[in-house]
Formats: structure tokens, C-alpha cells, sequence
């Protein structure tokens, strides 16, 4: 999705095509451009979304991905508030290779 709204110059179409805010791709986008992951602050906190390269199969594969990584994300998200003393509100996977976030708190 971030390559795809990269090419385009289109991050709102991109967006409607995957049912997300164009404003949470818009900022995906601009985190990947500077540090090749996403941590953002929304009006209920922060967002983390930690972006994962793997090649997914099938649905059973990305279950499978989803529940190898989030101990690690968990820790992410841990941390993230013992450092910045904030909540955070979301977390998830984006997966490069299905163009698809996976939403885990």
C-alpha cells in the first residue's frame, strides 16, 4: 500500500481501495520515508504499526505471522509507553506482500 501510494501520487485512492483514512496512509507514508516504520499520535494516542516484509501464503500463513510477531510488537508497544509515560491506542502489522494491516490492539 505504501509502495503503491508512492508510485500513484495517490494516497487517497489508494486509501478508498483498502477501506482505510487517507489521512492514517498519508501518514504512513511520510513515517516509512523517515524511518521505515510508523509511530504516530492520534487525538486517543498513539499508533504503532510495525511493517513486516515476509512472503504470505494464505489467510492460515498470515494467522500464523500474525501470532509469531506480536510478542515482539507487544514489547514494542511496551516500551513505547514506559518512554514516552502516553498510551498507546492501536497497534498492528502491515504486510508488504498483501498490501494489508493487521489491527492487534
Amino acid at each position: 500500500m505504501i509502495k503503491e501510494s508512492q508510485e500513484t501520487g495517490n494516497t487517497s485512492f489508494v486509501a478508498r481501495r483498502y477501506e482505510l483514512s487517507s489521512s492514517m496512509v498519508n501518514r504512513w507514508v511520510r513515517e516509512h520515508n523517515k524511518y521505515g516504520e510508523a509511530a504516530f499520535r492520534e487525538a486517543d494516542g498513539w499508533v504503532l504499526a510495525d511493517y513486516k516484509t515476509d512472503a504470505v501464503k494464505d489467510e492460515s500463513h498470515l494467522q500464523e505471522l500474525t501470532n509469531y510477531y506480536a510478542p515482539q510488537l507487544e514489547i514494542y508497544r511496551c516500551s513505547w509507553e514506559q518512554i514516552t509515560v502516553e498510551k498507546v491506542a492501536e497497534c498492528g502489522f502491515f504486510f508488504a506482500d498483501q498490501n494489508r494491516y493487521v489491527r492487534l490492539v
